[in-house]
């Protein structure tokens, strides 16, 4: 179900704008393809990973930037520049629906990973 556009980013490098397309995925784990075209692979990272503040290092003004480190790689560049711009919404969405103290704390079916 798309959620949203988040305003369009300018890279000056590859001189391409891209607009980042948010949705929410119900039903079967799906299985991302990448195609060797564009991408070498595809980095499957859990959301509560990629709204932790504390998990991204560096800073924006310094080499490799703000970037966050997964596995055996990281995300930085672009692709932490669109997540930059997202993810304060993210996690203003995750705080407003975690429930206030009633419950298990277990996470539901239809919540995001």
């Amino acid at each position: 179900m798309p959620l949203g556009a988040a305003p369009p980013v300018y890279a000056a490098v590859s001189n391409y704008s891209v607009v980042p397309f948010v949705a929410w995925l119900r039903g079967p784990e799906p299985t991302f393809v990448p195609d060797s075209d564009e991408v070498a692979a595809v980095l499957e990272v859990p959301l509560s990973t990629l709204i932790d503040e504390n998990a991204w290092i560096g800073a924006a003004d310094s080499w490799p930037g703000l970037h966050l480190p997964v596995v055996d790689t990281a995300i930085w560049g672009l692709t932490a520049r669109l997540l930059a711009d997202l993810l304060p919404a993210l996690r203003a969405g995750r705080r407003e629906a975690e429930p206030s103290g009633e419950g298990s704390g277990n996470q539901s079916a239809d919540e995001p990973r």
